[in-house]
């Protein structure tokens, strides 16, 4: 990867300038998160590993040193930009954001925004099905809304989960979610939950500080309530991160919140607990998220599958989903404060 660093080092591109809405080459959180941008038909980028997908990891790993120097900024830009993907400070939401330029070099590509001002504290927010889940506009709206503390990060799939289904991911599990008869199929390439391989798994990697960060990911489902799990089915304390999200969100939502961890002090329900979720297999420290013997063995705990249901996933219910994760985050440790803009931005 670092022959992309050196290749983009010599490339005339500016540094970091301010988001302006729109405009392709500095798109706002507001457009990189705007859900009618997914792509919902091939062809899409990302899929397979590749430089460009690469590059785009190294440009996450220079603007997390942002507030040391001005070198990261240049740096970060550049590699960016050889992905294909624009990158400015967006001074509404307080973060830094990528978002793929189009085109076959990365269209359908994550979009996703970073604070490398709480450096790796709080929550990772992850949306990995925003259109087959009905969630689209959940990660958008909990990086402007969400107290800026609490969230150091959101992840954003840019395709459909169904838009390649002609290739089967090798990793663990079956899902009928894609099947046009009701038949249990191999998880599609396209999945990003159960695919290792893509740009965003390796974007969510990345963005994730095994020793700060508290991964939150986000669903859709067509039964009643909120079913939550850590990735596994073993045991949670009830002072698990688990347990203290679910307690924040059942208080404030008129909806039944279960988890598949058994002494969570929730009622225990064992519905999509996400034992094949690639970035919950990640975060819980599995020698391979893809492919495993059996359910992980171990638990970080700070990793949150949240299945929610038509009710949960409503606009209406934002507020309390909002006010959950602040919660969830003070609880983690989260940052003091949001920060400002950094200083190598150019304005």
């Amino acid at each position: 990867m670092e022959l992309f660093a050196l290749f983009a080092s010599a490339l005339p591109w500016p540094p970091i300038g301010e988001c302006t809405g729109t405009r392709p080459a500095a798109r706002s959180a507001a457009s990189a998160f705007d859900v009618a941008n997914v792509a919902r038909h091939l062809p899409v980028w990302g899929l397979d590993p590749s430089p460009e997908a690469n590059a785009l990891v190294l440009s996450i790993r220079a603007a997390a040193e942002l507030p040391l120097g001005a070198s990261g900024a240049s740096r970060a830009a550049r590699l960016a930009a050889v992905a294909a993907y624009s990158l400015c400070w967006d001074a509404a939401v307080a973060a830094l954001v990528w978002a793929p330029l189009g085109g076959e070099r990365s269209r359908g590509g994550p979009s996703f925004a970073l604070r490398p001002q709480l450096r790796g504290r709080g929550l990772l927010v992850e949306c990995p099905h925003p259109i087959a889940d009905g969630n689209g506009a959940q990660c958008g709206s909990i990086l402007a809304r969400a107290d800026p503390r609490a969230v150091h990060a959101v992840l954003m799939s840019g395709h459909h989960r169904c838009v390649e289904t002609s290739r089967a991911t090798p990793c663990d599990g079956r899902t009928r979610v894609c099947s046009l008869g009701g038949t249990p199929l191999r998880y599609p390439l396209s999945d990003d939950a159960h695919s290792s391989t893509g740009a965003y798994h390796a974007v969510h990697v990345a963005l994730f500080a095994p020793d700060s960060t508290v991964v939150v990911g986000l669903h859709g489902m067509d039964a009643a309530g909120v079913s939550l799990s850590d990735g596994t089915l073993l045991p949670a304390s009830a002072d698990s991160h688990v347990a203290t999200f679910g307690r924040a969100l059942g208080s404030r939502l008129p909806l039944n919140v279960t988890a598949c961890n058994r002494g969570s002090g929730l009622p225990f329900r064992a519905h999509l607990c996400a034992t094949t979720d690639v970035q919950g297999r990640q975060v819980n420290g599995a020698a391979d998220s893809c492919r495993a013997t059996g359910p992980p063995q171990r638990s970080t705990g700070r990793f949150i599958h949240v299945e929610q249901s038509s009710a949960a996933r409503s606009h209406a219910a934002l507020p309390a989903l909002i006010r959950a994760l602040e919660e969830l985050a003070a609880r983690a440790g989260g940052a003091d404060a949001a920060g400002a803009m950094p200083a190598v931005v150019a304005r």
